[in-house]
Parts: C-alpha cells; structure tokens; sequence
C-alpha cells in the first residue's frame, strides 16, 4: 500500500513553513505541495514534489459547476485540484491531503496509526449539516448523503483511495450540478457505496472548523499530538 501526503496552499507565509517542514521531518512517506497557481509569491515549477492547482484549467476541465465545490472561494482550486492530480496518477494507492494550517506532532506516528485501515476514504465525520446550509454556494440542494451519520465532511485532513477519488471525479463529470466539497464527499460515498471511517478520537480532539480563517480563531497553544487551525510559526519541534 503507497500512501503520499499533498499539502494544499497558495503560497509560503510565516507560520505554514515551519508546519510544512514538521511534516516533512517527521513522515517517511513522500510530502507533495499542491501549491495555488494565482497564489503568493509563486514561482514554481512542476516536479516530483510540487504540483501546481489551476483553476481556470479545472474550469476548462469540468466546467463552471465546480465553482460550487469549490467552496468558500470559488476559483479556489485545492480540494479538486489534488483529487484531479490523484486520478491521473498510477504511483499511489492511497493520498493524505493536509491543509497548511494543521500541526502534526510525528507524521509516520499518525499515518500508522491508520496502516491496518482499507477504507476508501477516512476524515472527520459529522451527522449534522453546517450552519451554511442552505444558502451558502451547495449547488444542488438535494445531492446529500443518506447515511445520517456522515452527511458533512471536514477535510483540513482526510485520506482518499484511488477508487474514491476517481468515483468523485466520475461523479462530478455525469453530473449536471455539484455542491460544497464538504458536502459532496459524503454524498458520492453514499451513493457509490464507497467505505469510510472516522479519524481516532485521540486525534479527532485536535480538530476544530475555524470558518473565518483568521489567526485570532487557531489554536495558540499545541496540546494534541494533531492540531487544525495552528496558524503559529513553530519555534522549535514539539
């Protein structure tokens, strides 16, 4: 089973770093950057361990019904830039898609604790539907999930197989609409009767939504060996 890590970010800022290189320290398993091609400062070039997200070629790609999936921003190509990348490339049975604001204590640490699970697609489970919902960019209202017990999905980490990513990028191609990624996940793994599990309590207590996604709202202190939103340039490893 080859596992890979992407990162998703628009650029380097003074505290994803640090984040970034904690990770990179600590996994044994290769740590790809998935990096916004309008972000900051961006001069990057394609290789073994970068990758560059384009929207507009997203658009061109699927067309003007992602913006929906896209989410808070609708030219934000993180979510389905890396699952597009996933589903074209044949190295990789599995991918950890990070956000650049998670603190991991010991990567290869958390990334066993998950070696035994086949699941096609493992994140943090939710079986209420966000405050946004409605009326905030979900597209089709009714492409839900059924499972009452995972109808929202929050994604800062999450784990996806080949055959969950390509039935995701499938279901976005046959469908007329899409809706918010958060939601989109666990309606294409009801449907597609595709397996899931939850993260471990022990790193679920780590992670929280922090919708405005402002400093003020992260943690400010690291007391969980996973920490979502940390955005704190780490002084020393922890």
């Amino acid at each position: 089973m080859k596992q890979v890590i992407l990162i998703t970010l628009s650029g380097y800022t003074d505290y994803n770093v640090s984040l970034i290189e904690q990770i990179k320290k600590t996994s044994d398993i290769d740590v790809i950057l998935a990096w916004d091609k309008k972000g900051r400062n961006i001069e990057i070039k394609e290789d073994e361990l970068n990758i560059i997200n384009c929207c507009d070629e997203l658009f061109k790609k699927y067309g003007e019904k992602i913006k929906n999936f896209n989410g808070r921003w609708e030219d934000n190509p993180a979510k389905l830039g890396v699952l597009h990348w996933f589903s074209q490339n044949e190295k990789y049975d599995f991918m950890w898609v990070f956000e650049d604001d998670v603190y991991v204590k010991n990567c290869k640490e958390f990334i066993d604790c998950y070696s035994n699970e086949n699941t096609d697609i493992i994140c943090k489970h939710d079986s209420k539907l966000p405050f946004w919902y409605p009326g905030y960019r979900v597209g089709d209202k009714n492409l839900l999930s059924g499972d009452k017990d995972f109808v929202y999905s929050h994604l800062y980490i999450v784990r996806y197989s080949k055959k969950a990513c390509k039935d995701i990028i499938n279901e976005i191609v046959e469908s007329d609409e899409t809706n918010h990624h958060e939601l989109w996940i666990p309606y294409v793994t009801f449907k597609k009767e595709l397996s899931h599990s939850n993260l471990l309590s022990k790193h679920l207590s780590g992670l929280r939504t922090n919708p405005t996604s402002n400093t003020k709202n992260s943690y400010s202190k690291i007391s969980h060996e996973i920490c979502h939103p940390y955005k704190h340039k780490l002084v020393q490893s922890n």
